[in-house]
């Protein structure tokens, strides 16, 4: 499933390469495509945009994690 994001060239959809976990609900989901095409504006690499964008969720939705 893809989310669809507002950039300033359009309309993006995005979606993580290793897939979606069961336990991120639609605003999670929203929060990482956000971060994710930020990160990209940013300059890093798919990859890490992604791994990064992905620990943003995990400790905004469990702060106990430590990373």
């Amino acid at each position: 499933m893809s989310i669809p994001v507002l950039t300033p060239e359009g309309i993006v959809l995005v979606k993580p390469h290793i897939g979606w976990n069961a336990a991120l609900s639609a605003k999670d989901r929203l929060r990482w495509a956000n971060l994710y095409v930020h990160l990209l504006a940013k300059g890093v690499v798919p990859e890490k945009a992604e791994v990064k964008a992905f620990q943003q969720v995990w400790m905004l939705k469990d702060p106990h994690l430590v990373y």
